[in-house]
């Protein structure tokens, strides 16, 4: 009689920690994940947005209600922007919203004030999406709003004026009480004046002046005061401009191979983050290093729409990313839309949170007394809408549907056999064993230790996770296989 030995070894995989720091099998990687949020190494449902939403009164303790906006009856929406008043005979602080939308209108919000509604104070029009600076006029709490059909100064107890007759400013900052403009149709220059009032942008006086920096970097888009210093970036690079000199000097510190979005340029405490083509960088003022995330291996080619704030030491940044996986989220759904995703970067730990299926146009971090929040508007899909991010993990009241994938694990020639399942994690979610050939899915059937028995033969195989609840947890899996040897 033949007898015929056939010798298996019996593993495991676990993940136990969604953050990828202490996985027991180092080749277990994330490959995507968007609506989940890695969380005390658990996977969590977190990012959300609603409608925006402000307290009546200033007090903390004060009912907050949504934002009327809905009265104006506009098909879209382009900016929300923030204004702060103290007026020093009364001792009184005002804190406005300033919305611009589709009928070109500037409508104000005054916070704080009882009255839940937008008005259209002073008549101000703008025809294209403006840009603003907060600054000190004359020791008053000053605004300039710039357009490309004019520039409107707006000082504490005076009536904004509008100017029409200078280059449109696309970019603007005040440093040791100089006014320092990028402008468009002259992109290699650098405007400033030691006059708040801009009336001279654009023509050489005694009081304002412009600087060349004419070199293989390209056209200044931003400037930004940053560690006592003044930074230009530009299409791709980045310029130091020393402003002491009576004529001042720039130097290139950085010089990029991809396009510098500038509108994703943003200052956030002792760094500056901006985006490029091929990724997310954080300057130090001296030094440009790459943040690696998951999401660098599927940013889309072009974007050009991609904007981006900060808030409480965290990165907040829209922008297109391809997913390749066919799939179709909330607003890319839409033929028009322009970006896809949210990522949320935490720069105390380098944590990053995607959402996906959200196509933002324009985000505000409002920070006013006890308030703190990022306000968005959209560009396609509800695009009449202003809203607000959130922890909630709902996308106007609906379920964001959740996903994880980790890589290929063990690929090898012989077969494995995936005997047993074990995941503790909310009732609902829907383990997938993606092999070389099939798709096996498990849904936990109670919140806790769900186990499963099963036979899968593969040479490879992928983890996914998939919930459409809002708040649901995946804490650990464990997954027993028999390996021929």
């Amino acid at each position: 009689m033949i007898k015929t030995y056939i010798n298996n070894t019996v593993g495991n995989i676990i993940i136990d920690d969604f953050s990828n720091k202490t996985n027991d099998n180092e080749d277990i990687k994330c490959n995507s994940i968007y609506n989940f949020v890695n969380k005390n190494k658990s996977l969590q449902g977190e990012l959300g947005i609603r409608t925006l939403t402000l307290p009546l009164e200033n007090d903390v303790d004060s009912d907050e209600v949504e934002l009327n906006y809905q009265s104006l009856n506009l098909n879209y929406f382009n900016k929300v922007m923030y204004f702060k008043q103290f007026f020093p005979t009364s001792g009184d602080t005002t804190h406005r919203l300033l919305v611009h939308g589709e009928d070109k209108k500037l409508y104000i919000y005054q916070m704080f004030y009882n009255l839940n509604m937008l008005n259209w104070t002073y008549q101000l029009t703008f025809n294209n999406t403006p840009i603003v600076l907060a600054y000190k006029k004359n020791g008053l709490d000053s605004i300039l709003i710039s357009s490309s059909d004019k520039l409107v100064v707006w000082s504490t107890n005076q009536t904004p004026y509008q100017l029409s007759n200078i280059p449109t400013i696309t970019s603007m900052c005040v440093y040791n009480d100089i006014l320092y403009c990028t402008v468009e149709d002259d992109a290699n220059k650098i405007w400033y004046t030691s006059s708040h009032n801009p009336e001279s942008i654009g023509t050489e006086t005694d009081v304002t002046k412009s600087i060349l920096l004419n070199d293989e970097t390209g056209a200044c888009r931003k400037i930004v005061t940053f560690k006592e210093n003044l930074y230009v970036f530009r299409d791709y690079g980045i310029s130091r401009l020393n402003p002491y000199n009576e004529t001042p000097i720039y130097n290139q510190i950085y010089s990029s191979d991809s396009k510098i979005y500038s509108n994703t340029v943003t200052v956030c405490g002792d760094c500056i983050m901006f985006m490029t083509k091929d990724g997310v960088y954080k300057f130090n003022g001296t030094s440009v290093s790459k943040i690696n995330t998951v999401l660098n291996n599927y940013l889309a080619d072009i974007n050009e729409y991609a904007v981006a704030t900060n808030l409480q030491d965290k990165y907040y940044l829209a922008l297109r990313v391809n997913f390749n996986d066919g799939k179709q989220i909330l607003c890319e759904s839409e033929t028009d839309y322009k970006n896809n995703a949210l990522i949320v970067l935490d720069l105390q730990d380098n944590s990053v949170k995607i959402m996906r299926g959200v196509d933002i146009k324009d985000m505000l971090a409002l920070k006013a007394e006890f308030v703190e929040k990022i306000i968005v508007t959209f560009n396609s899909k509800d695009k009449d809408k202003i809203g607000e991010i959130t922890n909630d993990g709902k996308y106007f009241n609906q379920e964001l549907p959740k996903f994880y994938s980790s890589n290929y694990i063990i690929q090898d020639v012989n077969n494995v056999t995936i005997r047993k399942i074990v995941v503790e994690a909310d009732s609902g979610v829907d383990i997938q064993i993606v092999t070389d050939e099939e798709v096996y899915t498990f849904t936990t059937y109670t919140s806790g230790v769900n186990e499963f028995q099963s036979i899968i033969p593969c040479k490879k195989f992928q983890i996914q996770i998939a919930s459409t609840a809002h708040t649901p947890y995946v804490n650990f899996i464990q997954l027993e296989y028999e390996k021929r040897k």
